[in-house]
């Protein structure tokens, strides 16, 4: 038989089930013979590794499936953010990139709806449409047209809010001029319209043309920007009360004088939880109050701005304010309060102390909310940092903590004290620049950091020009965090990185008013970087 197959092998004819790859395959003697065994495991093997291969292929297509259909956003009729039409075509765009075919499009369609589109597809008595159909029956459920005139009217009277950061305003109001079919460069001129007034010279400085532009220069540096703090108007010398306007009463309406609703004021049967800005108490207004002592305040304070004081201290004392300072030469704890218009002391340290008290009517005003008259004023020697300093202090029977004497402004701006913070310090020097005399004398490694024109700062934050002095141009150098207290201007510099001769850094203008530098002002000191970084960040650290 094998004499057969082998003649008839020679003469070019093929017996059945030959694979033209048995022909490879010899024997020790040289001749051509199929082995069956290896054939067959041959065989599995190729099936094994075909299976295996369609599998992940599988895999694969399944999970760029999903990550793809993620994509996708959800369409709700009521939302402002997408329309039918724009969300339809976004699946077509998607379906088109992924390879989706048109039953695969037609089921993420129908996971995707929501609000009213999702109760519109509940009530469907059928599901069996086409991917073609699906889309005609969603553009006529849910037509939208806005006038374009409402669009821009709405999109011109977005501003930016206190409470929102400025990434949330910047995206919607980049979102609106979208949706009115707006240039790059009219995009930016309406962001900037939305910024406050106080930020708007300084965007439009940057001279962006596109919004990314602004948000990548400007926008983004302020994104924990909340605003200036309100003024605080002062009460009107006039005694006379200003006629109020007249309103239509409401059962929502609080009563003025004990705060509930249901029932106007001259009806009003219950206490009065009103507080006399006179005398402090509580049960009647300042017009009725009969305390002889609050008549002698009110006849001694003709000037409300002699007789007020206000005390901005905060309830949870901050570490770095505290200090451990001497008063005629005795311990006491202190704390610095940059908002207080007085020095403030508790009765009971001057009573330790055998202070002598000077009478006085002066309010304060600040504590927990209220209004509270001072028992008197003692003058004593302070000592703080090294500093002997001459100063007055108002009683108050207030507790303060573990506090004994608040530090207010008439220490803090004297004309020859500074207020440096500095690595988690509060300093208070006798020099006349804000900057500590152990910088002056610079090493090779340190630079100042100067305006190059004049500046004009209102309060907040804003972005300038600085020059580096004595900086080789790719050298990186980096300032601290450091905050000032000089002659009433209050202003803060966060550590920044900047490289070469030149940069921008920010500036935060923590006071009332504005601050003018003239060209060559030093800001702060920088010293060389001992590693430099990869991504070079003018100006943001």
């Amino acid at each position: 038989m094998k004499r057969n197959r082998r003649e008839l092998h020679g003469r070019g004819v093929r017996p059945p089930g030959w694979d033209p790859s048995s022909d490879a395959e010899q024997d020790e003697d040289g001749d051509s013979t199929p082995p069956p065994a290896r054939k067959i495991l041959k065989h599995l093997l190729q099936n094994e590794v075909d299976k295996a291969v369609r599998e992940l292929d599988s895999n694969i297509g399944t999970s760029q499936n999903h990550r793809a259909a993620s994509l996708i956003p959800e369409f709700d009729p009521d939302g402002e953010d997408v329309t039918v039409s724009v969300w339809l075509r976004k699946i077509d765009q998607l379906g088109d990139i992924h390879r989706w075919s048109d039953e695969i499009k037609a089921f993420h369609l129908q996971d995707k709806l929501r609000g009213q589109a999702r109760k519109w597809y509940n009530r469907l008595d059928e599901y069996n449409y086409s991917w073609d159909e699906w889309k005609q029956m969603l553009l006529r459920a849910f037509p939208k047209h806005r006038d374009y005139s409402a669009l821009l009217d709405e999109m011109m009277q977005r501003r930016k809010m206190t409470n929102e950061t400025m990434t949330k305003y910047y995206q919607d109001k980049v979102s609106m001029c979208f949706r009115c079919k707006l240039s790059d460069s009219a995009s930016v001129s309406c962001i900037i319209r939305g910024l406050p007034s106080s930020l708007q010279p300084n965007a439009r400085a940057f001279q962006c043309e596109r919004p990314e532009e602004l948000y990548e220069a400007f926008l983004c540096a302020l994104d924990d920007y909340r605003g200036p703090a309100p003024e605080i108007r002062q009460p009107s010398k006039d005694p006379r009360p200003m006629p109020a306007e007249k309103k239509i009463f409401t059962e929502n309406d609080p009563c003025p004088r004990c705060k509930k609703t249901g029932h106007m004021l001259r009806n009003c049967t219950l206490p009065d939880q009103r507080v006399c800005f006179k005398c402090g108490k509580q049960g009647h207004i300042a017009t009725r109050c009969n305390n002889s002592s609050a008549a002698t305040l009110q006849k001694s304070t003709s000037d409300v701005n002699n007789s007020v004081r206000d005390i901005k201290i905060i309830q949870n004392y901050n570490d770095v304010y505290k200090k451990i300072t001497k008063i005629n030469g005795v311990h006491v704890k202190t704390y610095i309060d940059t908002g207080s218009q007085v020095n403030v002391m508790t009765s009971r340290i001057s009573t330790l102390l055998s202070l002598d008290v000077i009478p006085t009517s002066t309010v304060l005003k600040g504590f927990a909310g209220g209004l509270i008259t001072s028992r008197g004023k003692v003058k004593f020697n302070l000592e703080i940092d090294g500093i002997h300093v001459s100063c007055e202090a108002y009683l108050t029977d207030i507790e303060m903590g573990d506090i004994h004497l608040l530090i207010g402004q008439p220490v803090i701006n004297a004309t020859d004290i500074a207020l440096v913070v500095s690595n988690g310090t509060a300093t208070l020097m006798r020099e006349s620049d804000p900057m500590p005399k152990e910088d002056v004398v610079e090493e090779l490694h340190k630079f100042k950091i100067i305006t190059t024109m004049r500046e004009t700062l209102p309060p907040g934050a804003s972005i300038i020009k600085v020059l580096i002095v004595g900086n080789r141009q790719n050298n990186d150098i980096c300032t601290a965090a450091r905050h000032y207290e000089l002659q009433g201007v209050s202003y803060s510099l966060p550590a920044t990185l900047l490289r070469g001769d030149s940069g921008h850094i920010k500036v935060i203008n923590t006071g009332a008013e504005e601050i003018v530098w003239e060209a060559g002002q030093v800001l702060a000191r920088a010293e060389s970087c001992d590693t430099s970084p990869t991504i070079s960040q003018d100006g943001r650290l």
